[in-house]
């Protein structure tokens, strides 16, 4: 991502683009996954905003405007927690990745079921910018893995609490140098 170099905004223009920020973190959270990327972009700005964020903002109006009914779609499953990991290697200003996750539950892990293709609605959708520069698109993917299994980590004890025992949570990561190290084959 190229530095952003543009104008900056004037404190009413900052308090829109905060006011865009924090109005549709909620939505974006409950009903409408897909803006997680650009919201977090916008929101990572918001404090010294350019014009290159209201920008950005009217594009996600935009979207937003265009797709008003969003919806997330759940089916019966056997309460299982599954988590996609992936991440992309230094995406963001700073050489940062970021880090992405999509939680649901599903069915119980075995050979017959392909978690790929069964999927379901999110329970939570990660989307953050890691902190730290990472030196490998392997090490961002760990570094994603980290952290959606951190998540997990609550999910995990809330449905253990709900009656619904949880088997090792199903991680899906979409690295095979990462995978390998995981699963120790590396």
């Amino acid at each position: 991502t190229p530095i952003d170099n543009s104008a900056p905004l004037s404190d009413a223009e900052r308090l829109r683009i905060q006011q865009i920020a924090g109005t549709f973190l909620f939505y974006a959270r409950c009903v409408d996954p897909t803006i997680r990327v650009a919201l977090s972009s916008i929101a990572e700005t918001q404090s010294k905003p350019t014009q290159a964020t209201a920008k950005a903002a009217h594009m996600l109006l935009d979207y937003l405007a265009t797709h008003p009914d969003a919806i997330i779609r759940y089916k019966a499953s056997d309460m299982i927690l599954h988590i996609h990991s992936d991440a992309s290697y230094q995406s963001e200003p700073g050489a940062r990745s970021r880090a992405g996750g999509h939680h649901f539950l599903g069915p119980k892990p075995n050979d017959k079921v392909d978690i790929l293709t069964h999927n379901n609605g999110a329970i939570n959708t990660i989307c953050r910018i890691m902190k730290n520069v990472m030196g490998s698109a392997a090490e961002a993917e760990m570094g994603a893995m980290h952290e959606n299994c951190t998540e997990g980590v609550a999910e995990r004890t809330a449905l253990n609490e709900m009656k619904h025992p949880q088997p090792p949570t199903p991680t899906v990561i979409f690295n095979s140098t990462a995978e390998g190290i995981v699963n120790h084959k590396v």
